[in-house]
């Protein structure tokens, strides 16, 4: 909770996701690392959906879906393709029902 606190004091934003680093990085920026590729070839499971809050898209299980992270979505509909910034991610992984999901939204 202190490092939470601290990154909200600072305005900058934290991921604590990873039990062995802690991210920080601007408000308002995605991190300075390469985008990650979202197309029908590259694991893109239906449509993107728009919602209240921005785009939504469901991949195949990608571990390098995270939050503040780019990806670059390429779709057919209208005014999607283009670059976005993650923030939020769900990863669905079933282990227990045999062909059971294994998929990101973000």
């Amino acid at each position: 909770q202190q490092m939470l606190d601290a990154a909200s004091a600072a305005d900058i934003n934290i991921d604590l996701g990873d039990a062995e680093k802690v991210t920080i990085w601007p408000k308002d920026k995605a991190l300075d690392i390469p985008a990650v590729h979202i197309s029908p070839d590259h694991g893109l499971i239906g449509y993107p959906v728009y919602t209240m809050t921005g785009l939504s898209a469901t991949t195949t299980f990608c571990p390098d879906l995270f939050i503040g992270r780019r990806v670059h979505l390429e779709s057919s509909l209208p005014n999607v393709t283009g670059d976005y910034q993650l923030t939020g991610v769900i990863h669905t992984i079933t282990s227990r029902t045999v062909g059971g999901p294994w998929s990101s939204n973000c």
